[in-house]
């Protein structure tokens, strides 16, 4: 009846001032198993497995796996449309960005013009993961015997991983030097999607919308075989 319970240490439920009427020491369970859904931060876990807590481990999924459960054809219309989703962000990377009204610009023009010569073959599109809309292209890039191979972000930041893109993104990042898709990207905007650079201006830009990110998805890029 006057058994007294330490939330915070174990030790003292057992040899408290009661302890004479403690017969024997509880068992301590090995795992303490947390319920689906409990809030706990990172910092909040750590702090839990530091005290002596183990907690049961999550089923390790990787990014090839993850990526992979959503087949295609994909219903887009099953997604879940955003409060504003003609809105584009106005920050990547912690920066600022905004829009060039008079897109495309020589640089842009140029990219364009060598998406249009360029010799590129999609290996495979797979979806990111739900809520997120996007997808990530894997393109083959060259002869056979040089083939190179880049992955392609199309989503409301759009990104590639080729040298090239990188660079410029480096360079814009620090106010150095305007924003210009790489001919990968331009291949898949206006070879793969049909856009036109000059009307369709969206494509230069450095954050799409929900509506457009949709758009490029519909503009069979979805349905482009893939090898």
């Amino acid at each position: 009846m006057q058994f007294f319970f330490y939330n915070d240490d174990i030790e003292r439920c057992v040899k408290g001032t009661r302890r004479k009427w403690v017969m024997s020491r509880p068992k301590v369970p090995e795992i303490w198993s947390v319920k689906n859904g409990t809030n706990l931060t990172h910092n909040e876990i750590l702090a839990l497995e530091n005290a002596g807590f183990r907690l049961p481990q999550r089923e390790v999924i990787s990014p090839r796996r993850l990526f992979q459960d959503h087949p295609l054809p994909v219903d887009l219309s099953s997604y879940a449309t955003p409060a504003f989703p003609d809105e584009v962000p106005k920050r990547r990377h912690g920066k600022n960005v905004r829009r060039n009204k008079k897109s495309p610009s020589i640089k842009q023009a140029n990219n364009c013009a060598s998406a249009g010569a360029y010799k590129g073959r999609i290996r495979k599109v797979d979806m990111v993961p739900v809520p997120a809309l996007g997808c990530i292209v894997t393109l083959d890039s060259g002869t056979p015997s040089t083939i190179q191979q880049y992955h392609l972000t199309i989503s409301q930041f759009p990104d590639c991983s080729c040298p090239y893109f990188k660079e410029m993104l480096t360079k814009a990042k620090g106010g150095h030097s305007q924003w210009a898709h790489c001919k990968h990207l331009y291949f898949v905007f206006t070879v793969i999607c049909g856009f036109d650079a000059d009307v369709d201006a969206f494509i230069h830009a450095p954050t799409l919308s929900f509506n457009e990110v949709k758009l490029v998805l519909e503009s069979r890029l979805l349905t482009h075989p893939t090898s």
